[in-house]
């Protein structure tokens, strides 16, 4: 995703977490349990409809390429969600910025899976376009 804007504007919403419930959906509270330079542990929490679930993501930060990478922590309470990794990563382009996002998630079969599983998918594309409308002026934020 595109977002009109240099990377030296968009980078600080990447590294923000209160900045997350905007840019996640369904997250609806985020913290930081621990921080050790360029990484954290941080506590997500879901909730949608009847659903919510929470867990802990272990992050690390690639300054220099601008780049985050986060894991599921499996040493902490995790819910239903067995597995998850991913990254979000920044590059110039045309005076903008370039957003790749990859995520992948094991939510498991049980109640996360029956009320967000239909959605799941679709909200695992949107955070670079959240990311982008919470840069961009006039855009409405989809997330």
């Amino acid at each position: 995703m595109r977002v009109r804007a240099p990377i030296d504007a968009v980078w600080p919403t990447v590294l923000d977490p209160s900045m997350y419930p905007r840019l996640i959906p369904s997250l609806d509270r985020t913290r930081v349990v621990e921080r050790d330079g360029d990484n954290s542990v941080l506590f997500m929490h879901h909730s949608y409809a009847i659903a919510e679930t929470e867990y802990y993501m272990r992050v690390s930060v690639e300054e220099a390429e601008h780049t985050v990478r986060f894991r599921l922590d499996r040493s902490r309470a995790h819910g239903s969600i067995r597995e998850g990794r991913g990254f979000i990563a920044l590059r110039s382009y045309r005076g903008g910025t370039i957003v790749s996002w990859g995520m992948l998630a094991d939510v498991g079969a049980g109640m996360v899976m029956r009320v967000f599983g239909p959605f799941l998918n679709e909200w695992l594309l949107l955070p670079p376009r959240c990311i982008r409308d919470e840069i961009e002026p006039g855009r409405e934020n989809v997330c």
